[in-house]
């Protein structure tokens, strides 16, 4: 579970009126912030975390607008002994909008959601995303979730960094990460089995006939990946039978497409990381 320990949300008022001025503010990693929140008064703008090593932990950095054109940046951290933490081990996700026409349950309400986050950098593929730059109406906030990744092999210490933001919102936003001496195992002892049907891939992204099956389980894989990177495990690796009814058949592309995620070779960035359970289906099985 992530810990965070972020200061209390705070504002940095930039250039113009205070009525028209954007405001850039942080919040911890779990709150939702909704187009309607405002920032609370009387804090500053600064990020303080702390995390294990091969942990996960994430702030939010939020924009008030009016504001046009805003990006953000955070090359990364670095403590006093010139160890550091960077690239694909730091994320930034625009947490995009979604609307809910109605209430679904007691603690929920209808309106505008924060739910999809787009990475700037795709930290499965290392691609460039569409995460900025975006425009914040007046009146309006819009979030950054932040999420750092520790090294198994970082140092423990205090790591420090600042934040840019870019655009119609100015600011450096402080962040500050304390790194824990012991580290927590890339695979979770507590094993999980999470389902995904045979064609949800292909289909989600627009092939409805699952036609090309080797495209199908790599797109998979990335599924895959991000479940591992959050210790959780999607038990079917591989969508076919190894093992045919007459017994031909053979373990060739189980091992191509399942094996890296059972002998922790996968690309993920907690090293090692692998399935806590498998399930194997098809002509010549039953669920195992």
């Amino acid at each position: 579970m992530k810990l965070s320990q972020i200061a209390a949300a705070a504002v940095a008022f930039l250039a113009g009126s205070a009525s028209e001025a954007a405001q850039v503010w942080t919040a911890p990693a779990a709150v939702k912030v909704r187009p309607q929140a405002q920032p609370p008064q009387g804090s500053s703008a600064t990020a303080v975390i702390a995390a294990a090593k091969n942990e996960f932990e994430s702030f939010q950095v939020v924009v008030t607008g009016p504001a046009a054109g805003v990006s953000m940046s955070l090359e990364g951290l670095g403590d006093a002994n010139g160890h550091s933490i960077s690239g694909r081990d730091v994320t930034l996700y625009r947490e995009a909008l979604i609307n809910v026409p109605q209430q679904t349950g007691g603690d929920g309400a209808a309106g505008i959601w924060p739910d999809a986050l787009v990475p700037d950098v795709d930290p499965i593929v290392g691609e460039k995303r569409n995460a900025f730059p975006f425009d914040v109406p007046a009146g309006q906030s819009r979030a950054v979730l932040v999420d750092i990744h520790v090294p198994a092999s970082a140092a423990a210490g205090v790591y420090k960094g600042t934040l840019n933001v870019t655009g119609g919102a100015a600011a450096q936003v402080p962040v500050t990460l304390t790194v824990w001496d012991f580290a927590v195992p890339s695979t979770s002892s507590l094993r999980s089995a999470f389902g995904m049907t045979w064609n949800g891939p292909c289909v989600g992204h627009g092939d409805s006939g699952c036609s090309n099956y080797d495209a199908e389980q790599k797109l998979r894989a990335r599924y895959m990946q991000a479940a591992l990177d959050n210790r959780i495990s999607i038990s079917l690796p591989a969508v076919t039978s190894p093992i045919k009814q007459d017994g031909s058949g053979g373990w060739g592309d189980f091992d191509t497409y399942a094996g890296p995620f059972l002998d922790g070779t996968a690309n993920t960035r907690l090293a090692g990381a692998k399935l806590t359970a498998v399930q194997i289906e098809g002509d010549g099985t039953k669920t195992t």
